[in-house]
């Protein structure tokens, strides 16, 4: 089985692996030189999404850190909704008042660090 072959392999099982009701998942190639990817984009929150790339036995994320063995397509895709969304909901620091938050800003949750 030649290289691109079991990433598409791969890529397929993570996209069975992924939740139909909460992701839309669009399979993309290339053609030679080019690796296949999966875009991955969540329905209920507007703007969630990466691209995933299954090569060397991996799953992988766009910026090259690992997300799960390619063997394990079940595990890769709770490790990438976790991370997909907890990048993308609302950050909440403790509420002022007992019953009360408010969303931090942006910029605001990376201050002190």
């Amino acid at each position: 089985m030649n290289t691109d072959t079991g990433s598409l392999a791969a890529l397929e099982a993570l996209a069975g692996a992924l939740g139909r009701d909460e992701w839309v998942v669009v399979l993309t190639t290339h053609g030679p030189g080019r690796s296949p990817r999966l875009h991955v984009t969540s329905r209920s929150v507007p703007g969630a999404g990466s691209d995933v790339y299954a090569e060397a036995g991996w799953y992988w994320w766009p910026h090259a850190q690992r997300i799960a063995p390619a063997c394990a397509p079940g595990q890769a895709a709770a490790t990438i909704t976790q991370a997909i969304l907890r990048t993308a909901l609302p950050k909440r620091i403790p509420p002022d008042q007992p019953g009360q938050t408010r969303r931090v800003p942006s910029d605001e949750g990376l201050a002190g660090r």
